[in-house]
């Protein structure tokens, strides 16, 4: 796997005890600028909010399903256990962020842009993350079966052991992009968007059919 340099939270994991706990009136503002919250067991579904900055904080099996949020900033944050399944990010900045262990089936994220975030043990089928940038993105142990990641920038991303199986990566810039230890099986793709990715040689059976090749 490529060794990438993530850069750490800047908060500590889990803000203090003094950490606020709940939003004011249960929803997100438009912009609206939260910092040091400790969110943990709430419903946050189907709202809509624009402009938002959210820092330093740590969220906990909360539900933010069906959500769409224009132009948020997040910035040190850690989404834990949490349910994000259709939540759409448009035009998002993320930077230092860490999803753990979260479903996100059907997450939308167009042309937002990805500075040291980790996805680890998640569930991403079918995601839409159309013209994103990412710097130093990492995915481990994600099932990202269906997913899009088209016209995307994805020079310095990491995908280890996922799954991404029907992925459609056309028009995506991924030289240096490592897929090492991922499922590759019927990529959507075209010849000329795999220059300079990095695989493994066992993958390159899974690959080689986009070139017209018949292997017996």
């Amino acid at each position: 796997m490529k060794q990438v340099k993530r850069k750490p939270l800047i908060a500590p994991e889990r803000p203090d005890n003094h950490a606020e706990v709940s939003l004011p009136d249960g929803t997100w503002r438009d912009d609206g600028w939260y910092q040091n919250l400790k969110l943990e067991n709430l419903d946050l579904s189907q709202q809509i909010a624009d402009d938002v900055v959210l820092e330093r904080s740590y969220l906990r099996k909360v539900n933010l399903t069906q959500g769409r949020f224009r132009r948020v900033r997040l910035s040190d944050l850690i989404f834990e256990d949490c349910n994000l399944e259709g939540l759409r990010l448009e035009g998002a900045i993320l930077e230092r962020v860490e999803f753990r262990g979260c479903r996100l089936l059907g997450f939308a994220a167009p042309a937002a842009s990805f500075a040291d975030v980790l996805f680890d043990h998640c569930d991403a089928r079918y995601a839409r993350l159309l013209d994103v940038k990412a710097g130093t993105l990492e995915w481990h142990d994600t099932m990202l079966l269906e997913a899009s990641f088209q016209s995307a920038e994805l020079t310095n991303t990491v995908f280890h052991n996922c799954d991404l199986r029907k992925c459609d990566f056309r028009e995506s810039r991924l030289v240096g992009a490592d897929f090492r230890g991922s499922r590759l099986e019927a990529l959507v793709i075209h010849p000329k968007d795999l220059f300079g990715a990095v695989i493994a040689p066992e993958q390159a059976v899974d690959l080689i059919s986009l070139l017209g090749v018949q292997v017996n």
